[in-house]
């Protein structure tokens, strides 16, 4: 197998087999069954690993196959978890959350507290997870 220039966690094989791996979680794909079996098979001699079969889920995102056999991604799990950790379960949806007009003013009389700039961070980087996986409409809004 050979790693992903671009993505670490990425491998490719000449077999046309694609091995995602994120701690403990690997995806597989494969034009051929075969080869994905073959794969776990090699593999299962070398580490202990549970096969869940098909994938239902990964780093949060639900998995849905498509009729045709190609795969949606589904955010919304992920999504209500952002929402309910960051208490706007309740927030009404909107086309775009800001307008494109908005101006923001600096406000250097009182600094952030602690615990506000931990939870921004928290908060853009969840959004921003959400955005480069499954939700580029979402960008202009949130940056």
């Amino acid at each position: 197998m050979t790693r992903s220039k671009a993505n670490p966690c990425i491998y490719t094989s000449k077999k046309n087999l694609i091995l995602g791996v994120y701690v403990d979680d690997w995806l597989m794909i494969a034009e051929d069954k075969t080869k994905i079996v073959n794969f776990k098979t090699r593999s299962g001699e070398k580490f202990d690993a549970r096969d869940s079969n098909e994938a239902r889920h990964i780093l949060s995102i639900l998995l849905k196959k498509n009729r045709d056999g190609g795969l949606t991604l589904h955010p919304t799990a992920y999504a209500e978890d952002v929402r309910e950790t960051f208490g706007i379960a309740d927030a009404k949806t909107a086309p775009s959350p800001l307008d494109p007009g908005c101006k923001y003013q600096r406000n250097d009389n009182s600094p952030a507290r602690e615990d506000h700039q931990r939870k921004y961070r928290k908060s853009t980087g969840a959004l921003l997870y959400l955005i480069g996986g499954t939700r580029p409409d979402l960008a202009f809004a949130a940056t």
